[in-house]
């Protein structure tokens, strides 16, 4: 009886070793799946990192290049037409300070002769250096442009697209007055319109040229 009792203690013995025993596996095995788990976990976080770096590495997107263009397309467009403008403005102003010292200095040379100069050297004046004289002495050649004494009735200073007038006090229909020319349907037209202030400007040469007066 003693002994049965004994082997059945035992046995219980062994029941809670196994027991013990599973549980303690199967913790281990808990704790294992968890540290590969986060083990994975870590690696997709660093696989997403590295995605977003070779993404950002790679530069822009179609779309993004195509939008960037379109921006800078309408800026452009806004801006240039501008910075034109202002260009014109500022060859105008300097065409109109080479015509008005010549045209006082014409003024000066009719009071002393009764007639206007037909020479360019026949005037107390310096032009600006760097232009180059015609043969005849009365055209003065820039790489922007040419200032004349050709026409017997004004001085005339010119780009391009542009001219500056000053017709002689004396001798003309147009005594006096300053003009500003430019090919019509141009940016200078423009220009002349707002620098004179005329928005009826005459139409020379087949209507190619516009003439706007100063008032």
């Amino acid at each position: 009886m003693k002994n049965a009792t004994i082997r059945q203690l035992d046995g219980k013995k062994d029941e809670n070793k196994s027991h013990a025993e599973l549980v303690s596996a199967s913790s281990t095995q808990a704790v294992a799946q968890g540290q590969q788990q986060r083990q994975a976990l870590k690696t997709l976080n660093q696989v997403q990192g590295d995605l977003m770096i070779t993404k950002a590495a790679s530069g822009f997107t179609l779309i993004e290049l195509l939008v960037v263009v379109l921006i800078i397309g309408i800026l452009a467009a806004v801006a240039l037409p501008q910075y034109q403008k202002a260009v014109l403005r500022s060859r105008l102003s300097t065409l109109k300070n080479m015509v008005e010292s010549v045209a006082a200095a014409q003024e000066v040379y009719y009071m002393a002769n009764d007639s206007y100069a037909t020479k360019i050297s026949d005037l107390d004046i310096e032009f600006p250096g760097g232009g180059e004289r015609n043969e005849d002495d009365n055209l003065v050649t820039y790489d922007w442009g040419v200032c004349s004494l050709q026409d017997a009735s004004n001085t005339r200073c010119s780009l391009t697209t542009m001219s500056y007038l000053a017709y002689h006090n004396t001798g003309t229909s147009y005594a006096g007055k300053r003009m500003c020319q430019a090919d019509k349907g141009t940016l200078a037209e423009k220009v002349c319109q707002q620098d004179t202030g005329d928005t009826a400007c005459l139409y020379w040469g087949e209507g190619k040229i516009a003439t706007c007066r100063y008032k």
